[in-house]
């Protein structure tokens, strides 16, 4: 089995170190699974799957890094779907904020930390940038909801680009 962590954007100092550490962590719970990264800004249909080419794999596990399942998860589901000529199933994941129960537990964790250091007057607003596709959308609305129900201390918001 191949395991690749599928990350936003483009490889940059933090990112490629937080998906080395996801990698080396995968590595010593599953030492007969191969880990890999790919950074999905940059896919293109020519991008060949990120596996050795002396070991081909029956299964393909990918892990999204991705917050909501926006242009570059679709793109990368697209890039996923299309034929690679390898005898392998892939199977991919869904991003952290595709599902009610996984963002409300989210913002419940994420305000039980900050709830001690928050004055009653205080409040945690969080910003996410804006996305033009639908479902991410839909996932930046629920979200904002999820967050007024979950704390009066807790909101959620978008930065639109000019």
């Amino acid at each position: 089995m191949t395991l690749i962590f599928a990350s936003p954007g483009q490889p940059h100092p933090h990112a490629t170190t937080l998906c080395g550490t996801l990698q080396r962590d995968a590595q010593k719970r599953f030492p007969s699974v191969t880990t890999t990264t790919l950074f999905t800004s940059s896919l293109t249909a020519s991008t060949p799957l990120p596996v050795s080419p002396h070991h081909h794999p029956h299964t393909i596990a990918v892990v999204p890094l991705h917050l909501t399942p926006g242009h570059e998860f679709s793109r990368l589901c697209n890039w996923l779907h299309q034929p690679n000529n390898l005898p392998t199933t892939i199977k991919i994941g869904t991003p952290l904020l595709s599902h009610h129960h996984a963002t409300t537990t989210l913002f419940q964790a994420i305000i039980s930390a900050a709830t001690p250091t928050l004055a009653p007057d205080e409040a945690l607003i969080m910003i996410a940038h804006h996305s033009r596709h639908p479902q991410a959308a839909d996932t930046y609305h629920q979200a904002a909801a999820i967050a007024r129900a979950t704390s009066p201390h807790l909101f959620l918001g978008t930065h639109h680009n000019p």
